[in-house]
């Protein structure tokens, strides 16, 4: 029990501590599912801490996302650690990717050897899924 109250001081006191310039994680649960993003402190206030790009307005106390409805409870901002952002990165680049290829006249931008490269490495990743491991 002591280690969840310690958990909830470091996270209020993170949330103390923020100011503007400050970079905060934006995390979203949606029916088991959940999503992230990167985005800046823009302006604190005693009671709220208001977002950059984003424009959304978290409760300095609790970290949760003001909202009129009841899907506010479910987005707040959390640290950045090395992992989540390592996340953030590894989606945009995956994102990345997919924009890429779901234009096919990108296709024709790449050299037949480099083709070759991208299905050797697709047709390991389809190896290791069907051999348990993750991809």
């Amino acid at each position: 029990m002591s280690n969840n109250n310690d958990a909830k001081d470091t996270y209020a006191s993170w949330l103390e501590s923020l100011k503007p310039g400050d970079k905060v994680v934006v995390k979203r649960f949606n029916y088991g599912h959940s999503s992230i993003s990167l985005d800046v402190v823009d302006r604190v206030t005693r009671t709220q801490i208001l977002l950059k790009s984003s424009g959304r307005r978290f409760r300095r106390t609790t970290g949760n996302l003001i909202s009129s409805d009841h899907w506010g409870r479910s987005v707040r901002i959390v640290q950045p650690t090395d992992e989540i952002l390592q996340k953030i990165k590894e989606a945009k680049l995956r994102g990345y990717v997919l924009r890429f290829f779901d234009d096919k006249k990108n296709l024709g931008l790449l050299t037949f050897e480099e083709v070759q490269k991208i299905c050797e490495i697709i047709d390991a990743a389809k190896n290791k899924n069907k051999d348990g491991e993750a991809a």
